[in-house]
């Protein structure tokens, strides 16, 4: 994916990821307590987006929270690709 959108992102060719994270958040969890786990996940991701020189947009949705994306686009496995034209 990566040489595709290099080669190929000033023609119009777009690549959207979404990260599916999964992390159990204790039900009893104070909304601080939240999104601080997320928020060390999300930097996880960009940390990983960087150092892989992977430079589309991101979307990050936490699987335990039942994201919208993998929902609307009925994403069932990772890894999961859905090509538009």
């Amino acid at each position: 994916m990566k040489r595709l959108f290099e080669k190929h992102q000033n023609e119009g060719f777009e690549v959207i990821g979404i990260s599916l994270y999964f992390k159990h958040v204790p039900p009893d969890a104070t909304a601080e307590e939240k999104e601080a786990i997320m928020k060390t996940a999300r930097s996880e991701l960009s940390d990983f987006l960087e150092k892989g020189g992977l430079r589309w947009s991101q979307n990050f949705e936490n699987l335990a929270e039942e994201g919208e994306f993998p929902r609307r686009f009925g994403a069932v496995a990772i890894p999961w690709m859905l090509l538009v034209h």
